[in-house]
């Protein structure tokens, strides 16, 4: 079987990266990875390192680096994860699910992954503009390539609007302008559909996941 072959922690590796590339998160390739350690003269070893781990995730524009292990005991196992932010080098996700009885490598994957997917949406969250109106309908400089599928939904942000008290500028306070919804996806751009308008919409609004 291809787990006796490579072993769980291989096949769970593998079916975590497809699970979250169905879910429109960019992952990585082990592959690019290990031929960057190559010109940098790492060995894989070193990927335990958080510190190699960051600065290969700034190298490849990463936003995130994950790190994880698999313990795997007799009827009891555990696998466990955690997301790096490499800007802020904090902790963004720790992910920790057990195992009973006899693995199921891509069963795991998918429950890791639909936390992951959550925990990006909700601290990392897509943006851009808009590059057409045509009606109700808008183009976004959003494709396939950043994450984009259909059924996503974003908000049109208007101009901020600056929150004062006594003459002085508190911050600013976006407005919504409209909630479109994805009905098509190429691989630079994607088609919504606006509705609860409250403004006009207009080419360079700025959009929201």
């Amino acid at each position: 079987s291809l787990t006796g072959r490579i072993g769980l922690e291989g096949v769970l590796q593998h079916e975590l990266q497809a699970a979250l590339a169905a879910k429109g998160i960019q992952v990585v390739d082990r592959a690019l990875l290990d031929k960057l350690l190559s010109e940098l003269r790492l060995g894989s070893s070193e990927l335990a390192d958080p510190d190699t781990q960051l600065k290969l995730g700034r190298i490849l524009a990463a936003r995130l680096t994950a790190a994880g292990s698999v313990r795997n005991a007799e009827n009891q196992g555990q696998a466990s994860m955690r997301l790096i932010d490499t800007e802020t080098t904090g902790i963004a996700l720790s992910v920790s699910e057990k195992m009973a009885g006899a693995p199921d490598p891509a069963a795991l994957a998918e429950k890791m992954a639909a936390e992951v997917a959550k925990a990006i949406r909700d601290k990392y969250p897509m943006k851009g503009r808009i590059a057409l109106v045509d009606g109700d309908t808008v183009a976004l400089n959003l494709g396939k390539k950043h994450g984009v599928a259909v059924g996503q939904q974003f908000n049109v942000l208007g101009k901020p609007e600056p929150v004062e008290l006594n003459g002085k500028i508190l911050g600013y306070k976006e407005s919504k302008v409209a909630q479109l919804k994805v009905t098509e996806v190429q691989d630079g751009l994607a088609y919504a559909k606006a509705s609860d308008k409250t403004g006009a919409l207009e080419k360079n609004q700025r959009v929201i996941q």
